[in-house]
């Protein structure tokens, strides 16, 4: 960060949730502690994995459109609160060993093989529902969908787990009811199976922006 303090006037930093990662701390403390001529802005997602994709992604439009960093700060931070993101993981020793819960909590939950439903509220994690197999999944991420009116993205994170016929009704039920959204498939990759297990799979909409307030 040294560095590019020195060769650039602003630097602005997206980072994953400061409730799932340290992350966002070290980074404020290296601006705090980064001797230079620009002006350096950490900002906390409050998501991860494609919704934190999906905020940098915007920023770069943005920067390429020519818009100043004030003018990318404001706009991240206006779209951080309406993104939504649902987490699910049979997998609760990971979660246990991050610190997210208890360690009885992680051993009844797979004893019963439980699927359990996070979502991310202001960037931490928060049960939401239980479910005993990927099917129950992803209705209850299609009945999540169906709780918002107009849609800019809806993202799915999967791990193989799901079957093809099961997500070729997801992704119509997407098409279908919300035509101007961009609907988006990925699997998991490696740090967020590292953190939520290799079983983990996740749903991330962001409400459409012609739906809100905008900024000037």
């Amino acid at each position: 960060m040294a560095n590019l303090s020195q060769d650039f006037d602003d630097i602005l930093v997206i980072l994953i949730s400061s409730q799932l990662s340290e992350t966002y701390q070290n980074a404020v403390k290296a601006a705090e502690d980064t001797q230079g001529r620009s002006t350096i802005t950490v900002i906390d997602s409050q998501t991860i994995s494609i919704g934190l994709g999906i905020l940098v992604q915007t920023a770069a439009g943005f920067l390429e459109e020519g818009r100043t960093a004030v003018d990318v700060e404001k706009r991240i931070r206006y779209m951080i609160p309406h993104i939504y993101t649902l987490l699910c993981t049979p997998g609760l020793t990971y979660l246990d060993h991050a610190g997210f819960i208890d360690p009885s909590q992680a051993t009844v939950g797979e004893l019963l093989g439980l699927l359990p439903i996070f979502s991310l509220e202001e960037g931490k994690l928060s049960p939401l529902e239980k479910t005993r197999n990927y099917r129950a999944v992803l209705d209850f991420f299609q009945e999540f969908i169906d709780e918002f009116d107009q849609l800019d993205y809806i993202a799915l994170l999967q791990n193989g787990s799901f079957s093809n016929s099961d997500l070729r009704q997801l992704r119509q039920h997407a098409e279908e009811s919300y035509s101007a959204a961009q609907y988006i498939e990925h699997m998991l990759n490696l740090p967020m199976a590292t953190l939520f297990s290799p079983k983990c799979v996740g749903l991330f909409v962001i409400e459409a922006q012609n739906h809100r307030d905008r900024l000037e």
